[in-house]
């Protein structure tokens, strides 16, 4: 049986203070039996990093648009 591949889409995120980009790629393979646990650690990922992301908006819109001209920056 070919197991299932839930990939993931890369993440980028910017650092604060830093100009470097961290791209994070998760990709996870699962069996169909184990195809609900899966897909509850997609969820729970996909929502730390919605937290993060919650967490640190107020810096990431106060941010300067000049510096990193090349980055979107999320819209509110």
């Amino acid at each position: 049986m070919e197991p299932f591949v839930y990939a993931w889409p890369a993440i980028k995120v910017t650092t604060e203070g830093d100009n470097r980009d961290h791209v994070l790629n998760l990709s996870i393979y699962c069996t169909r039996k184990s195809h609900g646990h899966c897909l509850k650690l997609l969820l729970g990922l996909g929502w730390i990093y919605i937290s993060a992301q919650i967490q640190h908006l107020p810096q990431i819109q106060n941010a300067p648009r000049d510096q990193r001209s090349d980055v979107p920056y999320p819209h509110v």
